[in-house]
């Protein structure tokens, strides 16, 4: 409505400028038609008095009659001139002063500012539903940086969990709190004196990590610091809050350790492998200075007879240059744990500056709800005070458009009598020249300048129709743009007034419906959250309670005061009819008046007459005085209800086209897929069992669907009663009420059986041939299997085996199994031991997989199972995946 609103006031502006263009090529040509006209009476005066001179020539002999006749003439001329100039000057102060009424009256047909008023409220609402959707999806943004927050943190405890097995978490959390410690006193200002620990201060390849917590024992986790005096002052605090202990490296007490080995090609330095700062190079040199690094133990006891100096391993084995070597199982790598808790604790910290920038947002976009509100409550009191303005000045503005028109009418004929006038003056000047000439002079009659007079007469007035011939046609143009903008333009723009009113009030029920539908989906999605919006919701809800309140105040006394004109209407009206009675009572007094004598002689008679005919009046006192109003008032409202029941007929046609198609869409696509369902599971089904034969079947029962359709004998209608609606006329249609499934297996001798006849195995076969089926028309790139060969022999698991082989070239299988079948095709084996309360997962090769499944076959056989029973509690199993890469 705001683009059509705006359309319309784009054309109101073409119009009045091609109005403006018009009236100024009009007023060019007026100009030259009145020059034209000028010259026109000249030439006309002329011709005229060569003639005119002819018959005063014949008619007087004497030159003193001749005079005389001609001085008469000029005084008639004269004063026939002053009058016509009189004449002429009267209409156009006329026309001036009906221009002015007329400017004044184009004027009020501007559009009212409570439209814009209510295109910009339409706007706002625009507004705040996109600053709603976008709180919305900032709190959103909050509780998921709130539950990564919450999830990262998880994280670090299972990581300090992981540490306390190793033997540094006593110095990690007196590391963690030196480092607090340090941060909040500010012991490292204006001078760095505090430096870490010296984990936190190396960098190396991922590799190296077992060498390095090897070599360095527990100087991993010793804090580096510039002084021995730094070094007091904090071990003072560890003792002061009983915290615990730990080892300091002061820079100025320590030297670097110089390397005494060389490099060879199995034997590399290790601190050339380690990156860190210059600054605390010493400590990194007193830690891991001269140390070698090699990939196998051989290697470093090569080097050791030629070189006595501390070697290390990949593995972690140390050979200390003195003959000991220490090495075995290490358990957690600590510098593993210590770098995932220092970037879990980073991602923390970028977390949580998510989650301060989306305050901020929050905290700005409720203030931007808030200056919404507080503008629509501005512009909403402001179109309600013009509201009832604006109707009584839209009623004026019509009349006052009817009268200009009027006016502008008006004007056109006075000014056509101007232009007479002017040329009847001009006429006359001319003649009052050529007389004063004549009487000077009389000269002789010349008859070729009468032909010359007649010629350029004759071309003047074919230009003057030329030029009548524009104007009119600006005229007609001009017509034609005045009748749009007024027929047109105005009526458009009074269309959307009455729209935007539609609007304001709620607009039609489609819309609502419509609105309805995406409200809920909406209330679906952000169920998570509710509570969070539920305030809000409580606050508008008390904004639109006082708002409610003030509109039925204010409704209150505009009913008030439409009691009030209308009692005033009425005992207007009142006074009015006894107005006329009165009126008539003194006409009746007078008649009688005049025949008193004739009515007193019948006065008995008049009596008897008088109370006949009011008794007859009695008789009509019951009669409904308003009968014909009310007929009138009926037949409307039946026509603006046969209008309406055909809109909703067509509404109603509209929608079950919509639905009957989505129907057929929604048939086409169950049964697409359930082809291609039954399909998959034919081909799969006799795989599995070749001899057999396994058919989905899709179940149909019939239904009726009431749907309104209206014949031709339900549109009749007679003269005084409204259209029959038809009865709903039933449709016969088909629906899906379920599937069925029939298999036979070779062993059914060719019958087909349901599923309720098969037993254990022959379900589970059927069930993994509609799995497989399902997953062919709807493939995922991986599958998790968990003991599906239980109630399977072992030609149906060898079956299943091939099935699932065949289809891993597409996507991953994991299997879980105690069955040799799966095992064999598989190219990744698993083994789930379950010991100290914990399950662990290994992995091993095809033949230990097999071990472990022949050992626990002769397990259960020796504790009474069946190679087909399953134990209650087994302690292994072993996992067999299919996949599309190795190293997966």
């Amino acid at each position: 409505m705001k683009e059509e609103m705006e359309k319309a006031k784009n054309r109101s502006e073409e119009i009045k400028e091609e109005i403006n263009k018009m009236n100024q090529e009009e007023k060019e040509i007026n100009d030259k038609l009145l020059e034209r006209r000028r010259q026109e009476a000249e030439a006309q005066a002329s011709v005229d008095e060569f003639y005119n001179k002819i018959g005063r020539k014949a008619k007087y002999s004497s030159d003193e009659e001749y005079k005389e006749a001609i001085e008469e003439e000029i005084k008639e001329v004269e004063m026939f001139v002053e009058k016509k100039e009189k004449e002429k000057k009267e209409l156009q102060k006329e026309v001036e002063e009906m221009k002015k009424i007329n400017g004044s009256q184009i004027n009020t047909q501007e559009i009212h500012e409570v439209f814009i008023g209510k295109i910009k409220m339409e706007e706002l609402r625009k507004r705040k539903e996109e600053v709603g959707i976008k709180k919305r999806t900032n709190d959103t943004k909050m509780i998921n940086f709130e539950n990564t927050r919450q999830r990262l943190m998880k994280e670090v405890i299972k990581l300090y969990k992981r540490a306390e097995g190793t033997r540094i978490k006593k110095q990690l959390t007196i590391a963690e709190y030196l480092k607090r410690y340090v941060e909040e006193k500010g012991i490292n200002r204006p001078k760095i004196k505090y430096y870490g620990t010296v984990v936190e201060n190396i960098e190396s390849e991922e590799r190296l990590y077992t060498a390095l917590e090897a070599c360095s024992g527990n100087g991993l986790l010793y804090c580096i610091v510039e002084d021995d005096e730094t070094a007091t002052k904090l071990i003072e605090v560890l003792e002061e809050k009983k915290i615990g202990r730990m080892s300091f490296i002061p820079l100025n007490q320590i030297k670097g350790k110089e390397q005494e080995g060389e490099e060879t090609e199995k034997v590399k330095s290790l601190i050339k492998n380690i990156k860190y700062k210059e600054e605390v190079r010493k400590a990194i040199e007193f830690v891991f200075g001269n140390t070698m690094i090699c990939k196998k133990g051989e290697d470093a006891i090569e080097y050791q007879k030629e070189y006595q100096v501390k070697c290390v391993s990949f593995d972690g084995d140390v050979f200390n240059g003195k003959g000991i070597v220490t090495g075995g199982y290490r358990g957690e790598g600590i510098i593993e744990i210590i770098r995932s808790i220092e970037e879990t604790k980073e991602r923390i910290k970028e977390v949580e500056k998510d989650i301060a920038r989306s305050e901020a947002e929050k905290k700005g976009i409720e203030e931007e709800q808030k200056e919404i509100m507080k503008e629509m409550e501005e512009i909403s009191s402001k179109i309600a005070e013009e509201e009832v303005k604006y109707e009584k000045e839209r009623m004026e503005r019509m009349i006052k458009i009817k009268k200009s028109e009027r006016i502008r009418e008006s004007i056109k004929n006075k000014e056509k009598r101007i232009e007479e006038n002017e040329k009847i003056i001009f006429r006359n000047t001319q003649k009052l020249l050529i007389l004063q000439n004549e009487k000077d002079n009389k000269n002789i009659i010349d008859r070729s300048e009468i032909e010359k007079a007649k010629k350029k007469l004759e071309e003047i007035q074919n230009k003057v129709r030329e030029l009548e011939k524009k104007r009119v046609e600006i005229e007609n143009r001009r017509q034609v743009l005045r009748n749009e903008y007024q027929f047109g333009i105005i009526s458009r723009i009074n269309e959307i007034e009455r729209k935007m009113r539609e609007v304001e009030s709620g607009g039609d029920e489609s819309d609502i419906e419509k609105y309805k539908e995406v409200l809920s989906k909406s209330m679906e999605e952000l169920q998570r959250i509710n509570e969070e919006i539920e305030k809000k919701i409580q606050e508008e809800r008390t904004l639109e309670e006082q708002q409610e309140g003030i509109e039925k105040e204010k409704e209150k006394k505009e009913k008030i005061q439409n009691e009030r004109e209308k009692k005033m209407a009425r005992l207007f009206e009142k006074m009015t009819v006894l107005e006329s009675k009165r009126k008539e009572l003194i006409k009746r007094r007078e008649e009688i008046g005049k025949n008193y004598e004739e009515i007193k002689g019948n006065k008995g008679e008049l009596e008897d007459m008088l109370e006949e005919t009011m008794k007859e009046i009695k008789k009509y006192r019951h009669v409904n005085k308003k009968a014909k109003d009310q007929y009138k008032g009926f037949i409307e409202q039946q026509e603006g209800l046969i209008d309406r029941k055909k809109e909703i007929l067509d509404t109603q046609e509209t929608i079950y086209s919509l639905i009957e198609s989505l129907d057929e869409k929604k048939e086409e696509a169950i049964e697409r897929t359930f082809k291609g369902v039954s399909k998959g599971f034919t081909e799969i089904f006799n795989k599995l069992v070749p001899q057999g034969k396994g058919t989905l079947v899709m179940l149909k029962k019939p239904y009726e669907q009431n749907q309104l359709t209206q014949t031709p004998s339900t549109q009749t209608q007679s003269e005084n009663k409204f259209p029959i609606t038809s009865q709903p006329k039933k449709i016969r249609t088909e629906t899906y009420s379920g599937i069925s499934l029939r298999v036979i297996f070779p062993a059914f001798g060719g019958d087909a059986k349901t599923i309720q006849q098969l037993s254990g195995g022959q379900k589970t076969v059927v069930a993994l041939s509609l799995i497989f089926a399902i997953q062919r028309c709807d493939p995922a790139p991986f599958y998790l299997f968990d003991e599906i060969d239980s109630n399977l022999d072992t030609v149906y698991r060898e079956a299943v085996s091939s099935l699932i082989q065949e289809q891993s070239k597409e996507a991953q299988y994991i299997v879980t199994t105690f069955r040799p079948e799966l095992i064999l095709p598989a190219n990744k084996w698993y083994e789930i031991k379950h010991q100290n309360k914990v399950s662990t997962i290994l992995p091993i090769t095809k033949d230990e997989a097999l071990k472990v499944i022949k050992e626990e076959g002769e397990n259960q056989v020796s504790n009474g199972y069946t190679p087909f029973q399953t134990p209650m509690q087994t302690p292994q199993r072993i996992d067999s995946s299919e996949q599309l890469t190795p190293n997966i």
